[in-house]
């Protein structure tokens, strides 16, 4: 953008006006001359035009010829100035007489004047103007009537030469008017510029020398008028500015005395609270070391006062010891979800809680949480009743142990505190951007409500609703606030709304991943496929969900509100099965019985669920005729093991194995830890036709030196020679320079993956190894077939090694799934780390005692990536905890995890001991 000064401003609206205005008055009189030179030239010619053609209409009667050459050369003679030729034409339009013989009539009649002949017309042409006008004459008829009789047709050629000089005569004229009128106006403008311009650029250097600094500037020149005006207020501003600069240098030195000052109480007060803030972090330090070591001192005695009793409970005892064995276990187990509820509070205040990010399978993670909660519903006759989104994708990656902590907090909370009525769960979800989703729970009960004063403790540790709902239900009050905190650690939240005595409902919100690698899950129910199913529940949620359920299994269904609907439409209607829900506090159980007895004789296969565990109400509904009877809540999978006869469904199975054609490639596999290089080993050998294994990275080096591999996968951490140093070495050999090799590691720190990515590896795979990842890097790259998709059975726990009672230290169902559901294999897997937990616990105390951090991150990363291939969740959740902190921490700091770690060493290696002959003598 142009930036117009002051004298540019001047000049353009002085001389910008008076152009305009000479223009348009030289153009207005100019304009006006022309036409009248045009209209006196015309007038002359009319003028001459009229007596000719009187004199020319006696010729033209008489056809003299002759008559009208000489009048039209003697009027040439005599107006040769004005005329340049004049012609005489008879109605046909041919030429009778002419001034001059060297004209054409037929070059001077267009076809514009020859269309308007009848008409007198004047006609400008560039060089000359055209004058035509009919000869007529005028007789009357007898009657009295005139008559005008066309005898011919005047054509007078004017000269333009005179009106031409005239006209560019006047438009030079004009011009030298407009140029001296612009002239004097830039004269005046210049003179009025130097007036004020001069002044002005006096007045911005005086300016300048004030923003300068200098103070005792002003304008001492005389002006005229309004600048003088101006002078003299610049003047008093300058005066105004040197009092103000003068008292602001004073209020600066004094507020600089009083700055000084303060500074001095301020680091006082700085060091104050430091040593202040380095007590109160040494106070937290203190805190999370005694919660860390009380609860592994009070954990240690309760895992044995709980395995004891359950222990005694296994012998025979009267029913009194029984009770009191039981309430003692109780007691312990409940002393215990204390203690857990304490130390995660603990790691959560410090910051040091991680949130894990890996695959499972939701539905299953839900029904889990759920079996476990309802039999606590059952015996307080309530309905717990699941509905969920049947589209909701079942793959997704996260922290299912962090989800099934804060799920079995609302729903166990909204089953503790109502006596009766229901609690009732819906999932919903919603596919996010970047292939996250977000899962909504919401959980809805009909209990004792929180009142509005009570709710704004709600969220506060070791505080509930009030003392009287802890004296009377008991708890720590921390429940709430560890699933609120967990929930903002998964990008969510918990909300609720509550009425007192009208029951609450709790929404929880939190992110996970989809899983690109689907894990495989339950085949579908193919069987059910158009079956004719009635459904009854007193509960229309409860009704809703499993209808929409059956839907989802492509079922024909039906629904009723009550035992009298179901029985008429059983009897209007054929249906193939019958859901039936009995609620115990509703109706009689003789009434249920004799329902069922009827319905059994229209329909063929009944089942009923009911809000109880008692065996003994199992038995009399299948008395009665029910085909099956289970407790609340309809869960999707346990259905479909009740109602349908698929094998695939029944048999706690997956589809039988297809068989398949190896790759005829040789692959290399390395890893330092012996049970990781025989799983990878095994599994690799359904998969290629040869596999060769490397216990470290020197090793691997040598053979690939020797012989050419398709694919190897490659351990990071390893002695002698690691796998980053190992794969930049293979990348120089002749034989592997090209080869995929892929990074295998047992802990995925954040930026690991495009850390390996950068340094040269093909892939990048974490531990336990993903069998479906392993088959896509080898199928997708390696070939252009993929072999057929299968599965192998899944073994239940009770029927291969019955460790149920080290639930919780082992997860055998885990450890078999890891092993690629092999279950020989999880075996061995399991000896080996059985075996080498006592050695590998004296070498991490000897490098605790050294202080030698490097050798323990070394050790914990070796225990590590073992647990990552057996069923021990809660030594590989705490091995996963150090590694990531040792990162950035030393080992004096995470000294609560170390007592954790070697807590789970402990009751693994008694474990071990209790389960040689399980294992085959290995322990």
């Amino acid at each position: 953008m142009f930036k117009i000064s002051l004298r540019d401003w001047v000049i353009l609206l002085t001389i910008l006006p008076t152009t305009v205005i000479g223009l348009s008055l030289a153009g207005f009189f100019t304009f006006s001359r022309i036409s009248d030179l045009e209209a006196s030239l015309f007038y002359r010619v009319k003028a001459i035009s009229q007596p000719l053609k009187i004199s020319a209409q006696s010729g033209l009667r008489n056809s003299n010829v002759r008559f009208l050459d000489e009048l039209l050369k003697d009027l040439q003679v005599n107006q040769n100035d004005l005329l340049d030729n004049m012609l005489i034409l008879n109605e046909r339009l041919e030429t009778i007489a002419t001034s001059r013989q060297d004209v054409d009539a037929s070059v001077l009649l267009t076809e514009e004047i020859r269309a308007n002949l009848a008409n007198t017309q004047f006609v400008a042409f560039e060089d000359y103007y055209l004058y035509s006008s009919p000869i007529t004459f005028n007789q009357y008829t007898v009657d009295g009537q005139r008559e005008t009789q066309l005898m011919g047709y005047l054509l007078l050629v004017v000269d333009r030469t005179d009106i031409t000089m005239h006209e560019q005569s006047l438009y030079i004229v004009s011009f030298l008017i407009i140029l001296m009128s612009v002239l004097l106006s830039g004269v005046f403008a210049n003179r009025l510029i130097n007036r004020i311009a001069i002044p002005v650029q006096q007045m911005n250097l005086a300016i300048d020398r004030m923003r300068n600094g200098l103070y005792d500037t002003q304008i001492d020149a005389y002006y005229k008028g309004e600048l003088e005006e101006l002078r003299k207020g610049l003047n008093i501003l300058f005066f105004s500015l040197r009092d103000y600069h003068n008292d602001l240098d004073r209020n600066i030195d004094q507020a600089t005395t009083d700055l000084r000052e303060s500074l001095e109480q301020f680091e006082i007060q700085n060091v104050e609270l430091d040593m202040a803030k380095r007590r109160a972090q040494e106070a937290s330090r203190v805190k999370s070391e005694f919660l860390a070591n009380m609860s592994h001192e009070l954990r240690t005695p309760l895992n044995g006062v709980i395995g004891f009793t359950r222990q005694v409970l296994k012998t025979p005892l009267s029913n009194t010891q029984r009770d009191y064995l039981s309430t003692i276990e109780r007691s312990a187990n409940g002393l215990l979800t204390i203690i857990n509820d304490i130390l995660d509070f603990s790691k959560l205040d410090s910051n040091r809680l991680v949130i894990e990010n890996i695959p499972f399978a939701f539905n299953a993670t839900l029904e889990e949480t759920l079996t476990l909660l309802a039999p606590a519903a059952n015996e307080k006759s309530l309905d717990l009743s699941l509905r969920i989104n049947p589209s909701l994708p079942d793959s997704l990656i996260g922290d299912a142990m962090r989800i099934q902590q804060v799920l079995t907090n609302l729903v166990g909370n909204a089953i503790k505190f109502t006596d009766s009525g229901s609690v009732e769960i819906d999932i919903d979800y919603k596919i996010l951007e970047d292939s996250n989703i977000q899962l909504v729970v919401a959980v809805k009960d009909t209990g004792i409500g929180i009142s509005s004063q009570q709710q704004e403790n709600l969220f506060e540790a070791f505080g509930q609703a009030d003392n009287s709902i802890t004296r009377m239900y008991g708890g720590t009050g921390l429940g709430l606030v560890i699933s609120k905190r967990l929930a903002q650690e998964m990008h969510g939240d918990i909300r609720f709304e509550s009425k007192a005595e009208q029951g609450t409902t709790f929404w929880f919100e939190w992110q996970c991943q989809l899983n690109p690698l689907p894990l495989d899950t339950k085949p579908y129910p193919s069987d059910l496929k158009g079956k004719q199913v009635i459904i009854y529940d007193p509960l229309p949620h409860c009704r809703l969900a499993v209808e929409e359920l059956l839907k989802y299994w492509k079922m024909e269904t039906t629904t009723a509100s009550s035992f009298e609907d179901l029985l008429a439409q059983s009897q209007q209607h054929a249906f193939d099965m019958a859901i039936v829900s009995v609620h115990i506090n509703e109706s009689k159980i003789d009434d249920s019985s004799k329902l069922i007895q009827s319905l059994s004789q229209h329909i063929p296969a009944i089942y009923v669920a009911v809000n109880s565990n008692s065996a003994n109400l199992s038995e009399a509904f299948i008395s009665a005729g029910a085909k099956n009877c289970f407790s609340k809540p309809y869960l999707g999978n346990k259905l479909a093991q009740l109602i349908s006869k698929d094998d695939k469904i029944t048999a706690l199975s997956s589809p039988i194995a297809l068989p398949h054609k190896k790759l005829g490639i040789k692959v290399l596999a390395v890893d330092d830890n012996e049970a990781n290089l025989k799983l990878i080993d095994t599994l690799l050998s359904e998969l290629v036709e040869t596999v060769v294994t490397a216990s470290h990275g020197k090793e691997a080096l040598d053979l690939a030196s020797k012989e050419r591999f398709a694919f190897i996968f490659m351990d990071i951490q390893m002695p002698i020679m690691d796998g980053i140093t190992a794969m930049e070495k293979i990348r120089l050999t002749t034989l592997n320079s090209d080869t995929p090799v892929v990074a295998v590691t047992a802990h995925a720190l954040q930026g690991e993956k495009d850390k390996m990515l950068e340094k040269g590896f093909f892939g990048y795979m974490t531990k336990p190894i993903d069998e479906t990842l392993l088959k896509h890097y080898l199928y997708e790259h390696g070939m252009s077939e993929p072999a057929p998709v299968y599965s192998r059975p899944q073994v239940a726990p009770q029927e291969t090694f019955p460790i149920s009672k080290f639930k919780g230290i082992i997860d055998w169902s885990l450890a078999i799934e890891r092993s690629g559901n092999r279950p020989e294999l999880a075996k061995e897997m399991l000896s080996m780390l059985l075996k080498s937990l006592p050695d590998t616990k004296a070498a991490l105390q000897q490098h605790i005692d050294n202080k030698d951090q490097p050798s323990f991150v070394q050790a914990i990363h070796k225990l590590n990536g073992a647990c990552c291939y057996n069923g021990v969740p809660r030594l590989e959740k705490v091995c996963r905890e150090i590694e990531t902190q040792l990162s950035d921490h030393d080992i004096e700091s995470i000294e609560p995890e170390l007592l954790e770690m070697f807590d789970e060493i402990d009751k693994l290696i008694t474990a071990s001991e209790e389960m040689g002959r399980s294992l085959g003598g290995e322990s």
